[in-house]
């Protein structure tokens, strides 16, 4: 409860972290903070890789193959911003739980 009020805290306080995206062919060897990585080619993409905004440094991989489950969907707005759905949820590590909504952390 209380990583939550803080990571709330956080968000209201931090304007500048906004997320933008890189398409990339294969999962970089180095990952960026504030940068999701949408891996796939030739129009078709089948994953997304973040670091975890919690700072825990966790590598997040995140679903786009609507075949598999779960599995979450990206839109691509304005200035390289990026918005996914549904939110992210850890259930280990750190259990953060927030959307990225055009291109900002929102924490739950």
């Amino acid at each position: 409860m209380l990583k939550r009020l803080f990571n709330w805290l956080l968000g209201l306080i931090k304007h500048d972290d906004l997320y933008k995206y890189k398409f990339v062919d294969d999962v970089p060897e180095s990952i960026s903070s504030g940068k999701i990585y949408i891996v796939g080619n030739k129009g078709y993409h089948w994953q997304g890789v973040m670091l975890c905004p919690c700072g825990c440094k966790e590598h997040l991989y995140i679903n786009f193959i609507e075949e598999q489950h779960p599995c979450w969907t990206y839109k691509i707005g304005g200035e390289k911003k990026i918005t996914l759905h549904p939110s992210l949820w850890r259930k280990t590590g750190c259990k953060s739980h927030f959307f990225v909504k055009k291109g900002k952390v929102v924490w739950v």
